[in-house]
């Protein structure tokens, strides 16, 4: 994707869509205990669509 097409989905470029990402992984394990992928494979019924911190974050910003 584009620079252009990140901001006009996320109002920020790319690279600062992904900056944060590192904390926000981080919070999400301090919240939930263990990682996004380990949640899943321990509900492996629920088949979620988000499956990896980018796109939980692009969730919540969009």
């Amino acid at each position: 994707m584009t620079d252009r097409k990140w901001h006009s989905a996320t109002g920020l470029d790319k690279d600062k869509f992904f900056a944060p990402l590192t904390l926000f992984g981080d919070a999400y394990e301090q919240i939930y205990g263990k990682s996004i992928e380990l949640r899943q494979a321990d509900n492996p019924a629920a088949d979620s669509a988000i499956t990896m911190y980018e796109d939980l974050l692009f969730f919540y910003i969009v």
